[in-house]
């Protein structure tokens, strides 16, 4: 059986462990009650200590839906931008996901894949793995390219029949990509564009005209 004197031991010791551990954070009543009233618990508090971020730091953060968890896991680093700019995106009601759809990585303007795309016919086609148009255009091109060459060698001037295999290729080729950029960045314009055929609407203007 454990004596009352031990008990008071053991109370004491444990106060005495929190009020060191309170001392050696520099943690006070007064900032109790200033992590409470924020609604922040001990931890981040404690954070928010070691860090020595200004109290003003702290509301705005709070008021921008941001949680001091959640600032010292610095989520601008991975987006590539300032931490001022990621707290004025929170602030803004954007998500982080929102930001790193903002923030991503952009690839080559679509201007110029759509040209690459008209001089090296199946190039991109060969990136998107569509192989059987990458046959298709890259061997008509070098057919082509090949034929108009050498004939133009041979007679010494321009010969311009092997282009009815060339140009095709190329205009397939950059029309191509336009149109697979152009369903890339609104996939919804084929399925709401007046006049593109559908077979769901095909079906119900067959069931309408049936009734």
């Amino acid at each position: 059986m454990i004596r009352p004197s031990a008990h008071k031991s053991l109370a004491f010791g444990v106060v005495m462990l929190l009020a060191a551990r309170m001392t050696v954070l520099g943690m006070t009543a007064t900032d109790k009650e200033e992590y409470e009233r924020r609604g922040l618990s001990q931890v981040e508090w404690e954070m928010v200590l070691d860090a020595k971020m200004p109290k003003k730091k702290v509301d705005e953060l709070l008021k921008a839906g941001i949680s001091i968890s959640e600032y010292f896991r610095y989520p601008w680093l991975k987006f590539g931008i300032s931490e001022q700019q990621w707290i004025n995106s929170r602030k803004a009601g954007l998500l982080d996901s929102d930001i790193a759809a903002e923030n991503k990585p952009r690839g080559p303007a679509e201007g110029a894949v759509v040209i690459s795309a008209f001089l090296l016919p199946g190039y991109h086609q060969c990136k998107r793995e569509q192989y059987w148009k990458t046959g298709i255009m890259t061997g008509a091109a070098v057919l082509g390219a090949t034929l108009l060459a050498v004939r133009s060698v041979q007679e010494r001037a321009l010969i311009p029949g092997p282009l009815a295999l060339l140009v095709p290729a190329m205009l397939w080729s950059s029309l191509d990509i336009g149109l697979q950029l152009n369903r890339q960045r609104n996939p919804d314009a084929e399925r709401f564009s007046e006049g593109s055929f559908s077979p769901d609407a095909m079906c119900v203007s067959l069931r309408v005209s049936s009734k």
